[in-house]
């Protein structure tokens, strides 16, 4: 595996910037949930070079991070210039109406309250803005939910994802999935991707020791050299919520005979 803390967050920051090349909207605010080493942002910038960005995080270390990696090369110190930054979890509301695209690359992780997450995503765009986004499903690590007991997982299947955006927020939710198989050559470093990519709080132990130790057991018995991990990409339209009792109207060319 790559020594690179945000390997992952890169690959996938390429794969999601590679769906954009099907959209004609051009932003021109866009809103990052999740300091991904910078990667989502400078995809961004070279595909939207007019666009404004607002970035946030729970973690500071990340906008750190960051806004560290803009100061590198002339392009990214231009590009990366004026970027607000904001430490807040995912539930903490964001502005209102204040962007026409939301970026989020595996940072969905770490909401405790996903369907609170894309109302408050949902209430941040202007209207018909867009939404991208990569998650973690509910088929990441199967290796590790056979050796320890995690009956409360919280990753959750395309399927229920989907219906949440609908129903908080969005239409024509569109997702799909993809397995990636990680391989490790040490636990040291299995442990901390599990820690920094917030899958291991995905797991939702009882107990974290005890969880640790089963697994450290298992690795010097041979076991976890290859872990596997589910992707959602998924993109939807922030939807229009009209004021009760009001309804469009929609006017339609008569045919002439």
């Amino acid at each position: 595996m790559s020594n690179q803390p945000y390997f992952l967050h890169h690959h996938l920051a390429e794969q999601a910037d590679s769906r954009l090349a099907i959209v004609r909207h051009t932003p021109k605010h866009i809103i990052l949930v999740g300091a991904d080493g910078d990667f989502s942002r400078q995809k961004l910038a070279a595909r939207y070079p007019q666009a404004k960005f607002s970035e946030y995080d729970p973690h500071p270390e990340r906008l750190q991070h960051a806004a560290a990696q803009r100061q590198h090369g002339l392009l990214h110190k231009i590009t990366g210039k004026h970027i607000a930054q904001h430490a807040q979890s995912p539930q903490d509301r964001l502005p209102e109406h204040h962007a026409d695209m939301l970026w989020s690359n595996l940072n969905l992780v770490w909401a405790d309250d996903l369907p609170a997450t894309l109302s408050n995503w949902s209430q941040a765009l202007q209207k018909d803005g867009l939404l991208f986004f990569t998650h973690f499903g509910a088929d990441s690590l199967p290796e590790i939910r056979q050796i320890i007991d995690a009956p409360h997982f919280l990753l959750r299947d395309m399927h229920d994802v989907g219906d949440m955006l609908f129903h908080h927020g969005f239409y024509d939710p569109i997702m799909d999935t993809a397995q990636l198989h990680l391989d490790y050559e040490n636990f040291a470093t299995l442990q901390h991707d599990l820690q920094f990519t917030g899958l291991w709080r995905s797991l939702n132990v009882a107990n974290a020791d005890q969880a640790w130790q089963t697994l450290r057991h298992a690795w010097d018995k041979g076991a976890l050299r290859q872990i596997s991990v589910e992707i959602l990409h998924g993109h939807a339209i922030k939807k229009t919520v009209l004021p009760e009792n009001e309804h469009v109207l929609q006017f339609y060319p008569r045919k002439m005979p």
